[in-house]
């Protein structure tokens, strides 16, 4: 198993020259350079195993967020979300992050709040059968 940032960077060519053929994304977004190969959750039946992949798949999902306390003020955390996407579509900003192999593919804040929502909100008894699927 490898992260699409590098298995770019180390294998592309492996994949472009049909050498290799990934045959599922542990994803809850399809990767544009592998349009026909199938995610995870389009191969689960539903109900619960989705919730467990939503748990499980939440941190790759959020890439790298940045997070504010609670009581930070709706126009302060509004006024960083924006910031943080702006800089995120920098010309130097990407260009640096080519240089250094580095997938930018932001998430806004009001969807890795939206999906931590629908995470905390899974049931106990789904939570610990993740858990038990994590090793932890």
């Amino acid at each position: 198993m490898s992260t699409r940032s590098s298995f770019k960077q180390e294998n592309f060519d492996l994949l472009k020259s049909g050498a290799v053929k990934p045959l599922v994304q542990m994803s809850t977004v399809k990767a544009p350079e592998l349009p026909d190969v199938p995610l995870v959750t389009e191969l689960v039946k539903g109900g619960e195993e989705q919730q467990i992949l939503s748990i499980l798949l939440a941190g790759q999902a959020m890439a790298w967020p940045i997070f504010a306390p609670a009581e930070t003020p709706h126009d302060r955390v509004k006024l960083l979300r924006s910031a943080y996407l702006e800089m995120l579509r920098d010309a130097q900003t990407l260009s640096e992050a080519k240089r250094m192999g580095i997938d930018v593919d932001p998430v806004p804040g009001e969807e890795i709040q939206a999906m931590l929502a629908r995470v905390y909100a899974t049931p106990m008894d789904v939570v610990m059968k993740a858990r038990q699927l994590a090793g932890r």
